[in-house]
């Protein structure tokens, strides 16, 4: 039998480690894009040169290779929490149905 107390918190763990992942990819984003924005306003020439040259900066690519993992670290958490619910769906019918077969005698 499982312990609806244990999977509840389970879930809750999972899902607040999907939601702190979440946050800080958004933050790692948002700082990827102040980056680029210094990076143009800092460059000289004209704008597609300044664009061109604050996307392939040092600063800008770093940053956004931070952001890049932490998005596939959040939609990992994010994958183990949805899991966590689909296993519990599982769980509730595979016991409803066991439940169902012994009221029947089967």
């Amino acid at each position: 039998m499982f312990d609806p107390t244990e999977i509840y918190q389970r879930l809750i763990n999972a899902g607040g480690e999907w939601a702190d992942a979440h946050a800080a990819a958004e933050i790692l984003a948002d700082a990827a894009d102040a980056t680029l924005a210094k990076e143009f306003i800092n460059a000289q020439g004209a704008v597609e040169h300044r664009k061109a040259l604050a996307k392939t900066s040092a600063a800008f690519q770093e940053a956004q290779a931070q952001a890049t993992t932490a998005r596939l670290e959040a939609n990992k958490a994010k994958i183990k929490y949805d899991s966590m619910k689909a296993w519990t769906d599982l769980v509730r019918t595979s016991e409803a149905t066991r439940r169902a077969e012994i009221d029947k005698g089967l």
